[in-house]
C-alpha cells in the first residue's frame, strides 16, 4: 500500500511465471516468462529463459560434469535454440576446482545459471499471437531443458 508512502515508487514493476516439473521450488530446470515496465533495471526489460535458476550446489556440479563428460549434446541443444543465447550473466570469475581451466568450454564451467534466454521489444509483448509466439521459442529450448533436467535427477538420486 502505497498511499502513506513518500515513496509512490510502485513495489514491483513486473510479472513472471515460473514452469517445471514439480513446481518452482522442485530444483528442476524450466520455462520463465517475464513482462517488465519500462523502468533502468533489470525488471524493466521483456524477456524469457530456459533452464536452471540459482540451483542447489550438487546439481550446478552434476550439470558441470555432465559437460567435462560430454559437452556436444549441451552445444547441440543450443544450437536448436534458435533466438536464444546462454545468459552469462553473475558467472564466476575463474573456473571452479576440478575443472580443466584450459578446456573449449571453460565458459560452461564457470556458470552459476545454466540459462538460455531471449529478450523481447513491446511490438513482440503486443502481438495478437503472443502465446504461440512464446510457446514456439520454448519448444526451441526443450532438448536443453531436458539435459539439465537429467543432471538435476542425477544429483537427486546421488544424495539418497
Amino acid at each position: 500500500d502505497l498511499r502513506f508512502s513518500p515513496d509512490k515508487t510502485p513495489y514491483k514493476t513486473y510479472m513472471g511465471a515460473h514452469v517445471c516439473p514439480g513446481g518452482k521450488k522442485s530444483g528442476f530446470a524450466g520455462y520463465y516468462f517475464h513482462i517488465g515496465a519500462a523502468v533502468n533495471d533489470w525488471s524493466g526489460h521483456h524477456f524469457m529463459s530456459s533452464g536452471l535458476y540459482q540451483a542447489h550446489p550438487s546439481v550446478v556440479k552434476s550439470v558441470r560434469d555432465d559437460i567435462l563428460y560430454d559437452a556436444t549434446p549441451y552445444l547441440n541443444a543450443i544450437a536448436l535454440a534458435e533466438g536464444f543465447e546462454i545468459d552469462f550473466g553473475g558467472c564466476l570469475k575463474r573456473v571452479p576446482a576440478g575443472y580443466p581451466s584450459d578446456s573449449p568450454f571453460e565458459h560452461f564451467f564457470r556458470l552459476k545459471d545454466f540459462l538460455l534466454a531471449r529478450y523481447m521489444d513491446d511490438e513482440f509483448i503486443l502481438d495478437k499471437n503472443l502465446l504461440r509466439k512464446v510457446l514456439s521459442g520454448f519448444k526451441k529450448t526443450h532438448t536443453f531443458v531436458d539435459l539439465l533436467n537429467r543432471s538435476v535427477s542425477y544429483a537427486n538420486t546421488s544424495q539418497n
